[in-house]
């Protein structure tokens, strides 16, 4: 019975990761909600951002004001201790309820490997935390 279950959902399954012929995307987005600030042109943002989802070429976060195409910034990933810095371009912009959502490039794959990195250690500490929690 699961076998069979299984054999009609497998290739539902693989369409939806597959079939991308309207996603212009290069990269499977994964959501997470990482907290960063950010830089542009060395002026820090005044509040802590959350990222809405990371891929292997870029992120999505939410800002409290819109940033133009094209800027280089900096996100800064302060939850971990040392914190890492990561440059990025904008690639797009749109307003979000009251606030924008900014999709960024990495600018180098060496970052792109870190900021993955960087999901899998705060999706580990946010475990730890909940184990903590449960056990206390």
């Amino acid at each position: 019975m699961r076998f069979q279950i299984w054999s009609n959902i497998f290739p539902m399954v693989l369409k939806s990761l597959f079939n991308r012929e309207n996603d212009k995307r290069k990269f499977v987005r994964h959501p997470a909600e990482i907290p960063i600030e950010y830089e542009v042109e060395g002026k820090p943002s005044n509040s802590t951002q959350y990222t809405k989802n990371i891929s292997f070429g870029g992120l999505c976060f939410q800002s409290d004001s819109p940033l133009e195409n094209e800027t280089i910034i900096t996100l800064r990933f302060s939850s971990l201790n040392p914190d890492y810095k990561i440059r990025c371009r904008i690639a797009w912009s749109a307003p979000n309820q009251d606030k924008y959502d900014v999709g960024v490039e990495f600018l180098d794959n060496n970052d792109a490997r870190l900021a993955k990195i960087i999901e899998e250690i705060i999706y580990i500490k946010n475990f730890q935390k909940q184990v903590f929690e449960n056990d206390s």
